[in-house]
């Protein structure tokens, strides 16, 4: 048996404090989402409400994190493209207006039904997204798109090495069903 280093303050209400404030301090300076600190519980002890108060003070001063520049995503898939996979439009695609962490984005939707989103959202997000995604399944990885790409049930994760935004793909030819393939045909379409 190995034996036992001690810091010397293992089950001090100092330790503790400091965990709980280190904790909250990297979780909401990493976060890229509006979050808030815990509020001060009034049966707390005073320590631990200082140690809340001080995470929420870090909250507030903590830089956020800056997004890439707004990505153009209608101009990167042209309406011919579209309509030579799915057929003739209802109308001309709409624009998704960046927002946050939003990019950008694109909608097609033709008059039988079909209907393909495109967007991007930034690069240092790709992982974590996809890790996200693969929570409701698998992720199936798709060759010869972009530098990566995986499928999950909710659409194509497309990342490149050599920009600073993911794109993402939803293609349904049929109402509420993505279509692997035609999402990763239209993913080789975009024109970056």
């Amino acid at each position: 048996m190995r034996p036992r280093v001690s810091s010397g303050l293992e089950g001090s209400p100092m330790s503790k404090s400091f965990v709980l404030l280190f904790v909250s301090v990297i979780v909401l300076g990493a976060c890229g989402r509006e979050a808030s600190a815990p509020a001060a519980d009034p049966s707390a002890s005073e320590e631990t409400q200082g140690v809340l108060q001080a995470a929420q003070e870090a909250q507030k001063a903590a830089p956020r994190p800056t997004t890439a520049e707004p990505v153009d995503v209608c101009a990167m898939l042209s309406k011919e493209d579209v309509e030579a996979e799915v057929g003739p439009l209802a109308s001309d695609p709409s624009v998704d207006s960046a927002a946050g962490s939003f990019l950008g984005g694109c909608t097609f939707v033709t008059a039988n039904g079909a209907a393909i989103n495109v967007s991007a959202r930034p690069a240092h997000e790709y992982e974590g997204t996809v890790e996200y995604a693969t929570r409701r399944g698998p992720a199936e990885k798709v060759a010869d798109v972009g530098t990566e790409a995986v499928f999950t049930k909710v659409g194509l994760f497309v990342k490149y090495d050599d920009a600073p935004y993911f794109i993402q793909v939803l293609a349904a030819k049929t109402p509420g069903v993505w279509d692997k393939e035609l999402s990763a045909e239209l993913a080789k379409k975009l024109k970056r």
